[in-house]
């Protein structure tokens, strides 16, 4: 509920600035890219640039116009004054909660106004990398990952787990064994000799479940 109500504030001011600017995506800078990018590309521009214009407090042309002034500068803070901007604006996106894709999307077509407009941005790959892992931890909290556990996490699952549970997850984790793969292992496919065992570790052939691939793993 807080993410959205951050939001829905948020559209509501981008709204009153396109009422009080209604001219803005008929604007000089906005015909330019209207003229080099598809339709539902341009689509995207329009969502995107009234909110960092709303946020900067100025229309597309006078963005422009201002950054034309500012690359004629000595002065190095003045000459990237925009290129502070986005670490800024990133900054604004993460505190409304937006998510980490959108917040690298959004930074994105502000970076293809200006490029559009032949006054390329200067940002190093560092800041890209960076945009798609930034997010506020209440974003982050309902987000879903795909990012595998690590060592400590998994101790955590495996104290919670039922015993035949648990060696379904080590299969999984420490030999690279897919559900499927798990429950297809037989004992003699194991090949262990409980009575006569003497080896530290075990070399265990598998053919796998869905390839027939010959999958070699080694259990202690």
């Amino acid at each position: 509920e807080e993410i959205e109500a951050k939001k829905s504030q948020l559209r509501k001011k981008v709204n009153q600035w396109k009422k009080e600017h209604p001219d803005w995506d008929e604007s000089k800078a906005m015909k330019v890219i209207k003229s080099k990018v598809e339709d539902g590309t341009f689509t995207g521009y329009k969502t995107v640039l009234p909110i960092f214009c709303y946020w900067e407090d100025k229309t597309p042309d006078e963005i422009i116009k201002e950054r034309e002034k500012q690359l004629n500068s000595l002065d190095r803070k003045e000459r990237y004054y925009y290129e502070d901007r986005m670490d800024e604006f990133k900054q604004y996106l993460v505190d409304n909660h937006y998510g980490s894709g959108t917040i690298k999307n959004y930074l994105s077509r502000v970076a293809g106004f200006f490029s559009n407009n032949r006054l390329d941005l200067n940002l190093d790959n560092t800041f890209w990398k960076k945009a798609d892992k930034s997010a506020s931890e209440l974003v982050q909290a309902t987000e879903t990952t795909k990012r595998y556990p690590d060592n400590d996490e998994l101790r955590l699952i495996i104290e919670l787990a039922p015993n035949h549970q648990t060696l379904a997850i080590l299969f999984g984790y420490q030999c690279g064994l897919t559900p499927s793969d798990i429950v297809s292992l037989t004992w003699e496919r194991l090949n262990i000799d409980f009575e006569n065992e003497k080896r530290d570790f075990i070399h265990v052939e598998n053919q796998r479940e869905k390839t027939g691939a010959l999958h070699v793993f080694i259990l202690n």
